[in-house]
C-alpha cells in the first residue's frame, strides 16, 4: 500500500509539473 501511494504521489506531481510547464509556456 506504501509504495502505490508513493508512485501515486510521484505520479500526480509529474503530470502536475508537466500542466504547470505548458501553462507558463
Amino acid at each position: 500500500f506504501p509504495y502505490y501511494e508513493f508512485v501515486d504521489r510521484s505520479a500526480t506531481y509529474r503530470v502536475g509539473s508537466l500542466f504547470y510547464a505548458i501553462y507558463f509556456i
